[in-house]
């Protein structure tokens, strides 16, 4: 976690002193399955840490030193199901403290003890919906192009990411077959369901009213 974090402040605060050595850099803002395609796509292209030893794979921002970087892609979903994914995994304050830290250091950590607790406090604290409005802001100002896709479109749209990130279409077979996702928030109590609709319902129809992929 503290190796998180001086990565993170050293990007932003020294830019120079962390370059991009990626062909493509993958993010996401978490409960997405991005480790899954970012453990295929580095069998034939360099990107970032699948699991998140280099700092980029949660970034609240897309990086602003992108001088090596040829293109970017951030997988977004229903922040519902990603919130539940989050939680089912353990990961709920690790990944606030990765792609919110500033909201995460502050924060209780009994909030995030439990998804109940998360929910009662009302707050979208993983920061889903700064993350997703800074990636979509900013993409003009960065010098590389940037593909932001839907996790539930994900294997519809394979033709067209592996296109973009320069992965041939002969291993598009070779891509992880699509299952039943485990995470559904329609499977909560009425209590939680209510609560979860009262916190992400805008930023969920928000996310539906996007194309499934696109250039930002």
């Amino acid at each position: 976690m503290l190796r998180d974090r001086f990565l993170y402040l050293v990007k932003e605060l020294c830019p120079g002193l962390a370059p991009v050595h990626f062909s493509a850099l993958i993010s996401s803002f978490g409960g997405t399955g991005s480790t899954a395609l970012m453990e295929y796509a580095q069998q034939y292209i360099a990107i970032n840490s699948p699991h998140n030893q280099d700092g980029y794979k949660h970034l609240l921002n897309p990086p602003k030193h992108g001088t090596n970087l040829d293109k970017a892609v951030l997988v977004i979903g229903d922040p519902r199901n990603a919130t539940i994914s989050l939680f089912k995994r353990g990961f709920a304050r690790t990944h606030c403290l990765r792609l919110n830290p500033l909201i995460g250091y502050l924060t209780p950590p009994s909030v995030f003890h439990s998804l109940d607790n998360y929910l009662l406090n009302g707050k979208d604290l993983f920061g889903f919906e700064a993350c997703l409005n800074n990636w979509l802001n900013q993409a003009s100002k960065r010098n590389y192009p940037i593909m932001i896709i839907k996790y539930e479109s994900l294997w519809h749209n394979l033709p067209a990411l592996l296109e973009f990130i320069n992965i041939p279409a002969s291993a598009l077979n070779d891509f992880p077959k699509e299952l039943p996702r485990k995470a559904d928030w329609k499977e909560l109590s009425g209590a939680q369901q209510a609560l979860m609709q009262k916190l992400y319902s805008p930023l969920s129809e928000f996310i539906q009213s996007l194309d499934d992929c696109f250039i930002a």
